[in-house]
Order: C-alpha cells, then structure tokens, then sequence
C-alpha cells in the first residue's frame, strides 16, 4: 500500500479502533462511527451500484460486470455483453454465494432492496434473453435502440429468495429503452418501481390490475418518467403511469424517477429530476418557482396511480438534481439528497451549511468553452445537498455541503436510523470539506484531481454535522450507495475505484479490484 496516500500512523491507529469494534455492532457512549470495513471487491470490470443489509446483517451488493471469469458460487455462467452480478455476504463479512443474471446483451442492477426474510429485489435494465419466471407479469423483451454506451433495454425486477435463488423475474416496458431506477418494498410484499428517460409509447399503461384511467396514461413531450406498482408474486401489475412535464423536449435533459417512498397515509412519495417546466406546483407546495435548468422535485400520487395529491419544486436558478433511491421513514417523511449548481438554493435557516461553496470558477470555463464550440453551456453542479420533507409536505431542512472545488460534488442516498439521523455518502474534489475527529481519512488525498468518496452523518434537524470522513486512495473512487443495519448497529459504503492504494480494514479479498466495499459500526 502507498503510505504516502494514507499515513502510517493513521493506519495504524484506525487498523487497532477497528480490531477493538466487534462486527456485530458499536460500543456505548456519544454517537461516533468506528470503521471496521474497507476492501476491494471484484475484478478489472466491476460496477458496483447498489447494496442492502437484511436484518440478520447480511450484505447484499449488486450491479454489472462484463468479466466472465468473476468468481461466483451459484447458477447460470457469464451470458453476454454485461450481467448483473449480485452478492452476499454474513455479518463476519464472509461470502455467503455469489451469482450472475444476465442475457446476451447488456444487464445492469442499479437498485436494490430486502425483506426481513431476507428476500432481494432488484431492478435495472435488462436486454434480450433476460431470464424471467412462469408466471411473471411480462416474459418478452420489448424493444429499444439503444443510445450512447447502452444497448437496447427494458427495464426488469428480479426477486431473490435468502439463497440466490430467483422466485421470479420480469421485464417491464415498451418499444423504447425503459431502465428502472427506484423502488420501494411495501410491508404486503408490493413493489413500486419506476424509472425515467423513457420514449416508449406503449408502456402498459393500459394492463394494472386496478380500475378507472391512471394519472398519465400517454407519453408526453419527447420523453418521461414512469411509475408502477407490482404484484407481490410478480405477476402482475397493480398500475402503470407516466410522470411528468409534457413539454420536455431536451436531447440532452434528465427525466428521471430516482426515489419512491410512502406517507403516513400511503400514498407514493416520489423524487426526480426533469428538463420539463409544465408541472404545476399544488399550493401546499414548498417551492412554487421553477428555474431555467434541470430542476429537482418532489410529489405525491395516490396508491392506484390516479390522483396527483402533491408537486413541489426543490431547486434555484442553477441546475439542481436527485441523485439515487430516496427513502420514507416510520412517520412518512421523504429524504431527498443530489447535487446543486444554484446559488439561491432552498436551504432553510440554521441548516449546517446554506450558502453554495463551489464550482464558480469551473462554470466560467465550461461556459466559455461552450460559447467558443457554438454549443449551450452545460448544466453545472457545484456543491451536495440533502432535503427532508415533512409528511405534510413542508419542508423540515435542507442543506449544502460542498467545498470550494471548481468541480461536481454531490451526494448519494440518503438512509435514516430511527433516532433520524441522516447517513448520506457521495463524490467530492474539494480539499477544503469539514471532517470529523472519528473521520476514518480526515484528508482527501486526491483532492482538486479526482472525486473521493465521504460518509456523511447529519442530526435529524440538519443543523449538526455528526459525522464526516474521506474514503480515498491516490486516484479515484466513485460511490453508488450505501446502506445501515435495520437495528442501527452498522453502515456500509458501496462503489468502484481506480486507486490501488486504498486502506485495508476486514477485508473481504485480498488483491486490487476496480470495486470497494467500507462500512462502519455506529457508536450511540
């Protein structure tokens, strides 16, 4: 390891800390985390999106590979272009079976959820010749073009019995590419599930199982979101709507459903990100004024997928945008977290951070750069945030966190523990970011050159930075998700990496791969 990149005494202090923090959970005393996991995972290719922590603490990680050679345990050999990969291990971190979903084409896990029995879902998009089960709501692949890197797709849901086993799998979309995005597991075994960017005309719409038309039955504008709710044995399809603007006609803008949730009173929670600007806010809206850019929302639709119950903008006048999987909470407060380029955005007073830190100086030169090319300037992200809003829809916080880098810095997640604590991870670039004493790095080693990853614990009020660490080696590392024990006794990081020199805590292999895996027991 290059101890250059990460001291040795540091090292060798955290190494001890760890030695002293049983798996199994954290110690009594002032909340703190103790880091007792960092580790490659996977080989050359890997792209590892989502993970999930059962009750038991098994660790679930998924995503994509194209190498056929990656080591799994069970089921069908490597099919195509890229294959899911999905994996899980014990609470010693010890891999329990590994395996891969694929077909010929190209196969890709980007969200991810478990039951108390220990049962996984997944969703993404899937090609042709994904594998589906008897039974399943839809068994043909529907079509696509394709567009970019990606080949032609649907998006799937694939459940996983405690075992690996799969106990059904289905496509669901139309003669466009459809990938799914966001789901959430409802307590009766429901799944909702949605996605975006979709130019399918004939999603199915017209196919839930429930009466009377759905909120959007038809595509609108060049492309949408979409959201459905799916049986819970996979066989059918309770709805199946379109979401959002009408008039987004923008080649390049997000229309994208990233985050599902449930209120106290059941009804949907969604969070996304659009290009579109005919929405209109209801007027118990937090945010009624829309900017001229890429803009974050949040809404409500009713659990048949009818009624539009809420709308409210969540941006200022830079580009705004969510990230991955928000998350409900016991009292049906929605979490929200991304990344901002406004100057103006929405942070409430006292939040830990309200003014916009970074980005100034890099949106001056991409600007000028795209003026020179003829080109629109692109949307610029500068700094993180993270947003709850109440289940009455007001907004309880919001806050940035960022630092001065001319760089996109933004958050990923976020995932709340019952005392309300937010846990959020994402990639940042600035030198500058407050670290905690607890911080497993307090320094970003590759700072103003490449994104590192930081954990990030906020208080429920979002006033109170409780946790801040950099997970970093000399290149480097992308983070995708992260995931907290159901009894709030750990928390995990999951992500993909270019540095050969991250620190090694626990680890689940012993050689460099292009996947990492970190995780903490929380002190409480």
């Amino acid at each position: 390891m290059n101890f250059q990149s990460f001291p040795l005494r540091r090292f060798a202090a955290l190494l001890a800390l760890s030695l002293c923090s049983p798996l199994h959970g954290a110690g009594s005393g002032e909340f703190g985390l103790n880091w007792i996991l960092s580790s490659y995972y996977g080989l050359d290719s890997a792209n590892l999106r989502t993970m999930a922590v059962d009750p038991r603490g098994n660790i679930y990680v998924s995503g994509g590979t194209k190498e056929a050679d990656w080591p799994v345990t069970k089921g069908a050999p490597h099919q195509g272009h890229q294959d899911v990969i999905v994996a899980k291990f014990s609470p010693e971190l010890k891999l329990l079976w590994s395996r891969f979903l694929g077909g010929p084409d190209e196969d890709f896990a980007h969200v991810s959820a478990v039951n108390e029995r220990g049962e996984l879902y997944l969703a993404g998009r899937a090609g042709r010749g994904f594998p589906t089960t008897e039974g399943a709501f839809d068994r043909s692949f529907n079509g696509g073009t394709g567009g970019g890197p990606h080949l032609p797709s649907d998006a799937f849901v694939t459940k996983l019995s405690p075992d690996g086993d799969i106990i059904y799998s289905t496509y669901i979309g139309g003669s466009g590419d459809d990938i799914g995005r966001a789901i959430h597991l409802l307590e009766d075994g429901r799944l909702l599930v949605g996605g975006g960017n979709t130019r399918s005309p004939d999603l199915p719409t017209d196919r839930g199982t429930l009466p009377g038309p759905v909120l959007k039955p038809h595509l609108g504008g060049g492309k949408d979101s979409w959201v459905g709710l799916l049986a819970a044995d996979g066989g059918s399809l309770e709805f199946c709507t379109y979401f959002g603007p009408d008039d987004d006609s923008d080649p390049r803008g997000d229309e994208t459903i990233r985050g599902l949730g449930l209120d106290r009173d059941g009804n949907i929670w969604i969070g996304g990100t659009t290009s579109g600007h005919d929405m209109q806010p209801t007027a118990d809206a937090f945010g009624k004024t829309r900017g001229d850019m890429t803009e974050a929302y949040v809404a409500k639709l009713s659990i048949d997928g009818r009624k539009l119950l809420y709308f409210s903008w969540l941006g200022g006048n830079g580009p705004d945008e969510i990230e991955t999987e928000s998350v409900s909470d016991a009292d049906g407060n929605f979490y929200v977290a991304g990344s901002t380029g406004s100057t103006d955005f929405p942070a409430t007073p006292g939040a830990f951070q309200t003014t916009l830190k970074g980005g100034r100086s890099f949106a001056a030169v991409t600007d000028l750069k795209a003026w020179l090319a003829g080109k629109p300037a692109p949307p610029r992200f500068a700094d993180a945030w993270v947003a709850r809003i109440n289940h009455d829809g007001s907004l309880h916080f919001a806050t940035l966190f960022g630092g001065s880098a001319e760089r996109n810095e933004g958050f990923f997640g976020p995932v709340v523990d019952a005392a309300g604590r937010v846990y959020l991870t994402g990639h940042f670039i600035s030198s500058d970011i407050p670290v905690t004493a607890d911080a497993f790095q307090d320094t970003n080693y590759s700072a103003n050159k490449h994104h590192s990853t930081m954990l990030v614990v906020f208080s429920p009020d979002g006033k109170r930075l409780l946790h801040s660490s950099f997970y970093s080696g000399s290149n480097s590392e992308i983070v995708r998700h992260l995931a907290i024990h159901p009894d709030g006794s750990r928390v995990y990081i999951v992500g993909n990496t270019r540095s050969k020199d991250i620190p090694q805590l626990n680890p689940v292999q012993s050689h460099p791969g292009a996947g990492f895996l970190g995780g903490a027991a929380i002190r409480q």
